[in-house]
C-alpha cells in the first residue's frame, strides 16, 4: 500500500508537475525512506539476557512466584517510541503461560522489563521464544523479532520442618539410642561415610586415602545395626479430590523425607505410579536430593495399587523397615494389607491425607489404633508438625 502510494505521487509528479506534487512526492519519499531506515535500524539485531535472581542456595517451592529480568540492547540509530515484548513460560506435562509487558529504550537504545509469575504449581519449567515487537512514529508497521535463550528452573514441593515426631521417637530412637547394650552398638558391613579419627580406632578402621588427602587421620564409619530405616510411600493411584488434594500429599512426603535428612536417618522412597519408583533408604544428603528431585514430577495417573506394589518387592521388606504411608485411603484392602506389615514385624505409619473428616473417618481411625499402627490425619500441610508433635492427630 505504502508502495503504490509512493508511485502514484510520483506519477502525479510526473504528469501533473506544479509545487503541490513535488511537495506530494517529497514528503512520501521521506516517509518511505524513513520506514527503510527502521527496518534496518529497528529490531532486527536485538540481544537479549534473561536472568533469575535467587540468593544462594535459594529454591522456588510450590505456591510462590517467580521474578524475571529481561534485558534488552537493540543496535542502530532510529529513535523507537516503545518496544513490546511477549515472554513464554512452558511447564513441562502442563500449560504454556504468555506475558506481555513493554519498555521505552533509553537514548542508548537499551531497556529492562521485569515479570513476576503468579504462584507456581510444581514441576520443572522453561522459557520458550521470546518476541520483541516495534511499531514506527507514524504505526505504519511492525516489525518482530523471535529471540530464543534457552533457559528452565525447577518448583520444588513445599515442605514444613517437623521439630520432632514423638510416636517415632518412643518407637526407635528413644528406646535404642539411649540404651548401650551391645546389640545396639553393634555395627553392619554398610559402609557409611568419613569421620575423624578417634584415639583407639584400630588400624582397620582407618581411612587412609582420606587421610593422606586431608592431612589428618581420618576413620571409617559403618551404619549402626539398631538405626531404623524410614520407607516413604506416596499413594498416586488413590482417588484424590483435586489438584491440591494430592499436592498436599506430595508436601508431606517431602517433608518426611526432611525429617529423615535432619534426624540423620537411611530413608527411602515409593511411589505408585504407572512407572513404579523405587529407592531403597540410605543416608545422606546426596541420596535425599534424588528423592526430592523425583517428586517434583510425581503425578495421580491412577497407577498399580499399594498392595500390589508392595507384594512383589517381598524381599526388600524386613522388620527394620519404619513404613509411612501417605494416602487418603480408609478401605478395608488398605487396613489389611498394614495389618499384614504387623504380622511381618515391620511399624507402619498411615499419614491420611483427608480434608473432610467424618464418622467413618472415626471409625477407620479406631481400627488403625485397635491393630497397633500410628495414624494421623492432616487436612493440610501446616497442620503435620502439630500432628505429629504430639498434637491432635
Amino acid at each position: 500500500m505504502i508502495a503504490l502510494i509512493w508511485f502514484c505521487s510520483l506519477l502525479f509528479l510526473l504528469f501533473q508537475g506544479g509545487r503541490l506534487s513535488f511537495m506530494l512526492f517529497t514528503g512520501f519519499s521521506a516517509i518511505v525512506l524513513y520506514l527503510y531506515l527502521v527496518s534496518k535500524s529497528g529490531i532486527s539485531g536485538t540481544q537479549m539476557t534473561r536472568s533469575m535472581p535467587l540468593a544462594a542456595g535459594e529454591r522456588i517451592t510450590a505456591g510462590t512466584s517467580a521474578e524475571v529480568h529481561l534485558k534488552f540492547r537493540i543496535p542502530g540509530f532510529m529513535p523507537i517510541p516503545y518496544v513490546l515484548v511477549t515472554e513464554r513460560l512452558r511447564r513441562r506435562r502442563g500449560s504454556e503461560t504468555t506475558y506481555e509487558v513493554s519498555f521505552v529504550p533509553d537514548w542508548r537504545r537499551r531497556g529492562e522489563v521485569r515479570i513476576t509469575t503468579p504462584p507456581l504449581q510444581r514441576g520443572r519449567y522453561s522459557f520458550g521464544v521470546t518476541s520483541c515487537s516495534v511499531e514506527d512514529i507514524f504505526g505504519l508497521y511492525r516489525y518482530t523479532k523471535n529471540i530464543e535463550v534457552p533457559m528452565s528452573f525447577t518448583v520444588f514441593p513445599q515442605k514444613v520442618r517437623i521439630k520432632e515426631w514423638q510416636d517415632f521417637n518412643q518407637m526407635y530412637l528413644g528406646r535404642h539410642l539411649n540404651s548401650i547394650s551391645s546389640e545396639v552398638q553393634r555395627e553392619t558391613t554398610q559402609f557409611n561415610g568419613v569421620r575423624e579419627y578417634i584415639y583407639g580406632d584400630p588400624l582397620s578402621r582407618i581411612h587412609w586415602n582420606a587421610s593422606a588427602r586431608t592431612g589428618t587421620w581420618k576413620s571409617k564409619e559403618y551404619e549402626k545395626e539398631a538405626l531404623p530405616r524410614m520407607l516413604v510411600v506416596l499413594d498416586c493411584a488413590a482417588e484424590y479430590k483435586g489438584r491440591a488434594h494430592f499436592e498436599t500429599a506430595v508436601s508431606t512426603a517431602a517433608s518426611v523425607l526432611d525429617y529423615g535428612l535432619h534426624s540423620d536417618l537411611p530413608v527411602g522412597l515409593m511411589t505408585n505410579e504407572a512407572a513404579v519408583y523405587w529407592a531403597a533408604p540410605k543416608r545422606g544428603k546426596v541420596h535425599y536430593e534424588q528423592l526430592l528431585d523425583r517428586l517434583i514430577d510425581v503425578e495421580a495417573d491412577s497407577g498399580i495399587p499399594l498392595e500390589q506394589v508392595m507384594q512383589t518387592r517381598k524381599l526388600e521388606l524386613d522388620s527394620r523397615l519404619f513404613l509411612v504411608f501417605i494416602t487418603p485411603r480408609e478401605d478395608a484392602s488398605f487396613l489389611q494389607f498394614l495389618r499384614w506389615c504387623k504380622m511381618k514385624g515391620m511399624q507402619s505409619s498411615v499419614l491420611q491425607i483427608t480434608p473432610e473428616p467424618g464418622r467413618q473417618a472415626a471409625n477407620w481411625q479406631k481400627e488403625l489404633i485397635t491393630s497397633g499402627i500410628l495414624s494421623y490425619r492432616i487436612g493440610a500441610l501446616h497442620e503435620l508438625p502439630a500432628a505429629l508433635g504430639g498434637g491432635k492427630a
